[in-house]
């Protein structure tokens, strides 16, 4: 089976909901979707250590997540109208696909 991988930016509120649906769901996203998905980098603005894992690190500058080469898709949940454009349009730039729930 193919995997997606994903690049998550943001862990507040909603990015957090969405790393634990990712990490609860995994199993019957990847049957319903055919396609496995991993979140291979965490885009935060100060590290945190226990979220790391092997096939997983933490990328405190968000702009290295659109352009990291183990990132398919950015999922931008850091809202807001400055940064999150920014990282959208170099997202983009770099032929990921995005995601977001910015409302901005």
């Amino acid at each position: 089976m193919q995997s997606i991988r994903l690049g998550l930016c943001g862990l507040g509120t909603v990015g957090g909901a969405v790393l634990d649906v990712l990490e609860r769901n995994g199993d019957e996203i990847a049957r319903r979707a055919g396609k496995a998905m991993s979140v291979t980098v965490l885009g935060l603005r100060r590290a945190r250590p226990e979220l790391e894992t092997p096939s997983r690190r933490i990328e405190l500058d968000v702009m290295e997540v659109a352009a990291a080469d183990d990132v398919d898709v950015v999922v931008e949940l850091i809202g807001g109208t400055t940064l999150a454009r920014d990282l959208v349009l170099r997202a983009i730039e770099h032929g990921k696909h995005v995601v977001t729930a910015n409302k901005a």
